[in-house]
């Protein structure tokens, strides 16, 4: 399937345009195209004003081409208008448009390229033949093959038989095209529900893989997704509104960083229990978790029992705590972390957080003891959602008694939510800073480093 060229919008209205264009030599227009890589409609105008470089944008090292830009009014890549309004229309225009750039003609030779990036949605049957055009342009050479696959229809239509669906769909392109996989070195996958074995599978075929992302995803018969891949190149695993039981980390004997997003229903079926989760991970540096505001879903633990995972931890994210939670438990985590760098705490003060339908599991507090254990590496802590409340001033000059070291605390309002309008409001004024605002932040800084021999920056604000 080609794409046709000849349409006037492709062409310049001046003939002097491919006069300039032909002058210029084959590594200048190159890099020209490559500066134009998040701009498909360029690359194929640039291709079409010369007759004798139509095969430029072939020869491309990198080639970045989602599906989501072949919708936009300007876009030449079909050779009409703004055509495509339908998934099968846009599909259609992205497959050729991705042969015609990664298929090689048999008058050149094989273009190999360093970096292929490719967003498309997950619909039959173009899967085949986006695979076999990516086959033809990786080999000794290729660095990066980034690919993401999104649902074919909107969130709101999915259904558990169409995640199902998807499911398969990509069970079948991950079989048929054996090499893509072979080289694939980012994977981000949306909507599916897959067999238990099949995530498994592919982060132990998948020689290369080293970023992986589900979204949206879950496991047939609400099974455990376990991933044993003692030879996986997996540095970073990211979960967003998953809906495992249970993820088992076996053997991922590089993974490095690790964030969790929430879950579907906020929270997953069963608490993660982190000293199992992460058993095998021994290289993490950073740690993410986000609870949205709903509750807490990992199992606060023996700090020693944490140790040998968090040696190597450098950055801990815990994000969107629900109001109220009692903060010492996240010490825990500064505790089982000696090297720990940086510390990024966020309380929930959103709305639409707080405010979730009944299908949320009840959030309840979580009570820990901290030690009088002494930290030498903290240099920062920034909390999001601060507010002057016991609880959170407390909470405070603990981690102050606690990181010895500690260089900055950094307090900081909520990110602003277009959701909630008291937080909207609040937060979309314009800041004045008065006397009495800075005075007030010097008194909230001499309380917090009342009677504590610290030399603590505190930015408030």
């Amino acid at each position: 399937m080609e794409v046709d060229f000849s349409s006037r919008s492709c062409h310049p209205t001046k003939e002097s345009s491919e006069d300039r264009i032909s002058t210029l030599p084959d590594d200048v227009l190159l890099e020209i195209l490559q500066r134009l890589s998040d701009d498909l409609c360029s690359i194929v105008r640039v291709g079409a004003l010369s007759r004798r470089r139509t095969n430029l944008p072939r020869m491309l090292p990198a080639l970045k081409l989602d599906a989501r830009d072949i919708t936009r009014p300007d876009n030449a890549a079909s050779g009409h208008n703004n055509s495509c309004t339908t998934v099968d229309q846009i599909m259609a225009a992205y497959t050729a448009t991705a042969r015609w750039l990664l298929l090689n003609p048999t008058t050149t030779r094989r273009v190999i390229k360093k970096c292929i990036d490719l967003v498309f949605f997950l619909r039959d049957p173009y899967l085949h033949s986006i695979g076999q055009a990516v086959e033809s342009a990786v080999g000794d050479g290729t660095e990066e093959l980034d690919l993401t696959v999104q649902a074919d229809i909107a969130a709101a239509a999915l259904t558990d038989e169409h995640s199902a669906l998807l499911g398969r769909r990509f069970a079948s392109f991950f079989e048929a095209c054996p090499v893509v996989f072979r080289w694939l070195t980012r994977l981000t996958l949306e909507d599916c529900l897959s067999g238990p074995n099949d995530i498994p599978t592919l982060v132990n075929t998948c020689d290369r893989l080293r970023f992986l992302e589900l979204r949206h995803c879950d496991v047939i018969d609400d099974s455990v997704m376990k991933i044993d891949a003692p030879r996986s190149q997996l540095v970073c695993l990211k979960l967003h509104c998953c809906n495992f039981r249970r993820v088992d980390l076996i053997r991922v004997p590089k993974l490095r960083r690790v964030y969790c997003d929430t879950w579907i229903g906020d929270s997953p079926p069963e608490p993660f229990v982190l000293s199992e989760w992460l058993s095998n991970a021994r290289s993490l540096s950073i740690l993410y978790l986000n609870f949205r505001g709903q509750k807490i879903w990992v199992t606060p633990e023996d700090p020693k029992l944490l140790s040998p995972l968090f040696s190597n931890l450098r950055d801990v994210h815990l994000r969107n705590i629900f109001q109220g939670c009692d903060l010492n438990w996240t010490l825990s985590f500064l505790e089982a972390a000696p090297f720990l760098n940086n510390f990024y705490i966020s309380l929930c003060r959103h709305t639409c957080e707080t405010s979730k339908s009944e299908d949320s599991a009840e959030k309840t507090n979580v009570p820990w003891e901290a030690s009088s254990f002494k930290h030498h590496n903290l240099r920062l802590l920034e909390m999001k959602g601060f507010k002057v409340e016991r609880r959170v001033m407390q909470y405070l000059r603990l981690v102050i008694q606690r990181a010895v070291c500690l260089k900055r605390i950094c307090l900081l309002e909520n990110d602003p939510c277009m959701e909630c309008d008291s937080v909207k409001h609040q937060s979309l004024l314009p800041k004045k800073r008065s006397f009495n605002a800075e005075t007030r932040n010097s008194l909230i800084r001499a309380r917090l480093k009342d009677g504590l021999s610290s030399y603590v920056e505190i930015s408030i604000g």
